[in-house]
C-alpha cells in the first residue's frame, strides 16, 4: 500500500519498537518467530527458588538495567531508582518515533498524547524495603504513572499523559483511547507504550495457585494438552498519526472496540463468555463494513488455559466459521506460544506480530501445538 491508498484523516500505525524475550529488537523477534525458536526458557538468573508451584521457565529480556539517562535528561541518582520498565519505555518510545521517519526533536511542544499501559510491578519491594536510602526518588521511581509521564517529560510533548491498568487489556484500552483522541483531533500524534518485567518468583507462585500458569512453562495455545500460560516480559511502543502526515504506514486502524461484559468466574479470575466475545466480534465487523468471510487470519488471545481457550474458540467459530468455504479456512494464531504471556503487553505484542506478517507476507508459526482439543470441533474439522 502507498500513502495514496488512505484518506488524509485515516489513523495509521507508522512506527513500532520493542524488546522481547531473547529478542533485543523487532528484527531479532522476526528471526526468532520464523525460525520457530521458543523464547521462553529456564536459563535465566532472575532468582534461585526451588518450588514445585513456580515453573523454572520464563521469558526474559536482556540488559534490563541499562539506561542512557544523559540522553533523556534524567539525573543519575534518579535513574538508579526508576522501575526498569519505565526506564526502557522512554527509549523504546524514542525508537518507535524514529521508525516512523521522524526526528523526535520535531515533536517538541507538539500535541502528542502518551498512553502508558501497565499492570503488575515488582520494584516496590526493592525500592522501599531492601534499599536503606530513602530520598523520595524511591517513590517517583516506582510510580506507575511515570511510565507515561516521564516519557512525555523527557521528550517534551504537550498533551494527555496517562497510565492505564486494565490487566491483560491495558495496552488495548490505550490504543482505543489513542485512536478516539486522534479521530476527534484532540491530538496530532499518539504513542502507546507498555512494558512488564519479571524480578521475583512470588507473583509466579500466586498465579500458579490460581491455576493459570503452565506447570512446565510451555504455552500450548489451543492445544489438547494446554495447561496454562508461561510468564514472560517485554516492552513495546506503537506510534499513531493521521495518514496525511505519515512518512511510513504499516497499517490503518479501521476500528477498535474494548469492552467489559458477561464473564465466567474461575478461581477468583474472570474471563468473558463465548457469547459476549462473539458480540464484540460482530460489532467490530459491522463498524468496519466487513463480512466474516473477508477475514483470513485472527491473532487470537490463546491464553492456553483450557476453559478460556474454549470460550474464545466458540466465539470465533460462531462468527467466522459459519458458511465458510472449506477451501478458505480461517487461520488463527497466538504469539504467546512463541514468547509467552506478558500481561499488559499482550495486545501490543499481537499487533506487532500481525504487522510482521503483513510486511513479510508470511504468518509466523505457532509453537507447542500438536493436536486440537477433542471438544473443539472447528479445529477438528479444519475450518
Amino acid at each position: 500500500m502507498t500513502l495514496k491508498d488512505f484518506d488524509d484523516d485515516a489513523i495509521v500505525i507508522s512506527g513500532i519498537s520493542g524488546k522481547f524475550p531473547k529478542s533485543d529488537n523487532i528484527n531479532e523477534l522476526i528471526e526468532n518467530l520464523f525460525n520457530g525458536k521458543d523464547c521462553v526458557s529456564s536459563d535465566h538468573t532472575r532468582w534461585k527458588f526451588n518450588n514445585a508451584r513456580v515453573p523454572a521457565r520464563i521469558g526474559t529480556m536482556s540488559q534490563i538495567g541499562k539506561f542512557d539517562n544523559l540522553s533523556f535528561g534524567v539525573h543519575a541518582k534518579q535513574a538508579h531508582f526508576i522501575d526498569p520498565a519505565s526506564r526502557m519505555a522512554t527509549e523504546i518510545t524514542f525508537e518507535a518515533i524514529t521508525d516512523a521517519g521522524i526526528n523526535p526533536v520535531e515533536l517538541r511542544s507538539m500535541k502528542t498524547n502518551v498512553y502508558g499501559a501497565t499492570n503488575l510491578g515488582e520494584t516496590d519491594k526493592g525500592l522501599f524495603y531492601a534499599k536503606m536510602e530513602q530520598t523520595g526518588h524511591n517513590l517517583m521511581g516506582s510510580s506507575r504513572a511515570m511510565i507515561s509521564n516521564r516519557t512525555s517529560f523527557c521528550l517534551d510533548f504537550i498533551g494527555s499523559s496517562c497510565t492505564i491498568d486494565s490487566d491483560c487489556a491495558s495496552s488495548g484500552v490505550g490504543i482505543q483511547k489513542a485512536y478516539e483522541d486522534l479521530k476527534c483531533k484532540i491530538c496530532d500524534y499518539a504513542i502507546i507504550v507498555s512494558g512488564i518485567t519479571i524480578l521475583h518468583p512470588q507473583i509466579s507462585y500466586h498465579l500458579s495457585n490460581l491455576g493459570l500458569l503452565s506447570p512446565d512453562g510451555m504455552n500450548r495455545s489451543f492445544d489438547e494438552k494446554a495447561s496454562g500460560f508461561s510468564r514472560s516480559e517485554s516492552i513495546g511502543a506503537i506510534f499513531l498519526q493521521r495518514a496525511k502526515n505519515a512518512k511510513r504506514i504499516y497499517a490503518e486502524i479501521v476500528n477498535i472496540l474494548t469492552m467489559y461484559g458477561d464473564n465466567i468466574p474461575r478461581n477468583a479470575c474472570l474471563y468473558p463468555t463465548a457469547e459476549f466475545q462473539a458480540e464484540i466480534m460482530k460489532q467490530t465487523l459491522t463498524r468496519c463494513g466487513l463480512k466474516p468471510t473477508d477475514i483470513n487470519y485472527i491473532e487470537a488471545d490463546g491464553t492456553a488455559v483450557k476453559s478460556m481457550d474454549r470460550e474464545e474458540l466458540k466465539a470465533i467459530d460462531s462468527i467466522y466459521g459459519e458458511n465458510r468455504n472449506p477451501l478458505n479456512p480461517l487461520l488463527i494464531g497466538s504469539i504467546k506460544s512463541n514468547i509467552g504471556h506478558t500481561m499488559n503487553m499482550n495486545v501490543v505484542n499481537s499487533i506487532i506480530k500481525v504487522l510482521i506478517a503483513m510486511e513479510t507476507g508470511v504468518i509466523p508459526p505457532n509453537l507447542h501445538y500438536d493436536e486440537p482439543p477433542k471438544d473443539a470441533k472447528c479445529l477438528q474439522d479444519g475450518r
